[in-house]
């Protein structure tokens, strides 16, 4: 889903929360900040490892305003061109440079299908490139108007952007703010949701146990149980929770059947995809034998019964195979 990440003048940047936007949007990262001498705006980018980010980005003083991006690829290759910041500009090439100065500097959060590229994940630029040079260089200094933020943000959606240019700063969309270090963010991801090690209740016990962490919830050794679907179902847990963060979430169970862990991924990449078009972001998730339960902060009535062609259900259930 991408991370944006804003550190305004004052505050100091935190390692760990920039470490886990990392973590959940692996593609790529990048900076950029307005430089008061030159004036202009410093754009670097293509950071594959978060020590070759946090290299580069703790040199930065705290006397500026400091913008990042964390990169989940959904148009345009996994590449260091298209990586975020661009440059505004109608030039795919000088977007696409890794260590470059100009006028205005963009990042961007969301998909944007209108401006996606027919290559889709092969295409060499993005969504985010032909947005900016179709739509936003156009714009020229018009960008800097609240009335035209105010009708850019209303037109786009749930998209979310920040521009860095002529001494100034312009975040268009809905962020929230870190009660620790005080950053803005475009979604939750610097909690670090999927990287938590949940509780599983599988259906072939009685009794709760721990898994071990992966990047997609939880494994475990299962016992070999020759039982197929369908299934008989048992109680469900439909209830809204906090978490310690004070984040809401809603459980929903997705069908997936029997799935390898290529497939999971796989999976699991296109429902978030999937439910991002709708406003919806995956908090955490739970991995059982024959589902999946996606602990998501919303459920829209506009949701499809199906996500990524898999059924769902509200709730957390508990089940026996037959």
């Amino acid at each position: 889903m991408c991370v944006i990440s804003v550190y305004k003048k004052g505050f100091q940047l935190d390692k760990e929360e920039l470490m886990n936007c990392f973590a959940g949007n692996p593609d790529g990262a990048g900076l950029m900040y307005y430089d008061e001498k030159k004036g202009m705006t410093h754009v670097k980018k293509g950071f594959f490892t978060f020590e070759d980010f946090w290299a580069e980005a703790s040199k930065l003083p705290d006397s500026i305003d400091r913008v990042f991006h964390f990169r989940i690829a959904t148009s345009g290759a996994i590449s260091p061109e298209t990586c975020h910041p661009f440059a505004v500009c109608n030039n795919y090439k000088e977007m696409g440079l890794p260590n470059n100065w100009t006028k205005v500097g963009m990042v961007h959060n969301g998909i944007m299908h209108d401006y996606t590229p027919k290559g889709g994940m092969k295409a060499k630029h993005s969504d985010t490139m032909q947005f900016i040079k179709e739509v936003v260089n156009p714009l020229g200094d018009a960008v800097w108007n609240t009335a035209v933020q105010e009708l850019w943000n209303t037109a786009m959606g749930s998209n979310k952007y920040v521009l860095v240019g002529d001494g100034q700063l312009a975040v268009i969309g809905d962020f929230v703010q870190s009660e620790v270090s005080g950053a803005l963010y475009s979604n939750t991801s610097y909690i670090g949701y999927r990287y938590k090690t949940a509780m599983i209740k599988p259906w072939y016990d009685d009794s709760y146990y721990w898994g071990t962490t992966s990047s997609y919830g939880c494994s475990t050794t299962k016992k070999e149980v020759k039982k197929e679907f369908p299934v008989n179902f048992g109680k469900n847990n439909t209830t809204m929770s906090t978490d310690e963060h004070g984040v809401d979430y809603l459980p929903i169970e997705v069908w997936t059947g029997k799935m390898d862990d290529e497939k999971l991924e796989e999976f699991i990449d296109e429902a978030e995809y999937e439910l991002y078009s709708y406003d919806v972001s995956i908090l955490d998730m739970q991995i059982k034998e024959y589902s999946i339960v996606l602990y998501v902060n919303a459920i829209p009535d506009d949701l499809p019964s199906t996500i990524v062609n898999k059924k769902w259900l509200h709730g957390n259930y508990e089940y026996t195979v037959k």
